[in-house]
């Protein structure tokens, strides 16, 4: 059975200063740098194979036949000039669409549940390295099967408040909420597998070691966030445009491969960070003498 992490008193801060975002970066960014292979392998293990999937869904999707357009130009004497635009659309179109809904729908689904799956495995070998302690990817996503049920009730309930504040974001309230809670629910993997919490008391407790912290939090993630669009945008579509001509292939493919590929580097330093951070929260708010963290210490 999955037990979550002991607190690794070792580095538990004791000065009063809290640390800033470049250096719980730094911190992020040596707990990567020494167990580089084992987040790359734990990141691989689930990425590859969808990524892949994805992949062969986009080269097979069926392509959709052109739509014809009439244009019918009424001029009356009286009225003014109208337009009429007529699409009609056939049975390959519409089988075309339909066909195309249900892979976005099926790739949809299946990144979300990756996404989740891998984040949770990520936060408990970056929680067990970093207290020194040997894990494997294996043991990793085995200790997230123990806590699937949870760990999706959680998700799913963070992802249907974001819908409404998505449709909030029109009004400066509804966009000013969106950002808060982006920020202070990003902690929800690190509270379901290193805390044992789950379905809507996993977010609770991800805003509760957010809200004293969370300008600094949200530095931390706007710094994470830059560097990681850089690192995924940039080289892979420079990448793409020296080598397709010389390999002959297209474009849009090697960026895709390419993509693929500097993303299993990338998305463990996000983890790390906000594992680094969930620490850092965690053992100053308990510090602070608050009786519901000592309930979650451990």
């Amino acid at each position: 059975m999955f037990t979550p992490p002991r607190q690794n008193t070792a580095t538990t801060p004791t000065d009063e200063r809290p640390p800033t975002a470049g250096a719980l970066l730094k911190e992020a960014l040596r707990l990567y740098r020494a167990n580089a292979l084992l987040f790359i392998a734990t990141v691989a293990l689930l990425n590859v194979p969808l990524q892949l999937l994805s992949l062969l869904l986009n080269l097979t999707a069926p392509r959709i036949p052109p739509l014809t357009v009439s244009v019918l130009l009424n001029l009356p004497s009286t009225q003014g000039s109208t337009v009429a635009l007529t699409h009609p659309l056939t049975a390959a179109h519409s089988a075309a669409f339909v066909n195309l809904g249900v892979r976005a729908a099926v790739g949809l689904v299946l990144s979300f549940l990756v996404g989740v799956l891998t984040t949770a495995a990520l936060a408990v070998v970056i929680a067990r390295r970093r207290e020194g302690r040997a894990v494997g990817p294996l043991a990793a996503y085995r200790a997230v099967v123990e806590r699937f049920g949870a760990l999706l009730g959680a998700f799913w309930w963070a992802a249907a408040r974001f819908v409404v504040l998505f449709l909030l974001c029109p009004t400066v309230i509804g966009l000013v909420l969106f950002i808060y809670f982006l920020v202070a629910w990003a902690l929800i993997p690190q509270a379901v597998m290193l805390e044992g919490s789950g379905g809507w008391t996993a977010s609770k407790r991800s805003r509760r070691l957010v809200k004293s912290q969370w300008q600094r939090a949200s530095n931390l993630f706007v710094v994470v966030v830059v560097l990681v669009l850089v690192l995924i945008g940039l080289p892979p579509t420079i990448l793409a445009a020296v080598l397709a001509h010389p390999l002959g292939l297209p474009a849009p493919l090697l960026q895709s491969l390419f993509g693929i590929l500097i993303a299993l580097f990338v998305q463990p330093l996000t983890a790390a960070a906000t594992t680094v951070l969930y620490y850092d929260l965690k053992a100053r708010q308990e510090m602070s003498g608050d009786p519901v963290m000592a309930r979650h210490a451990g």
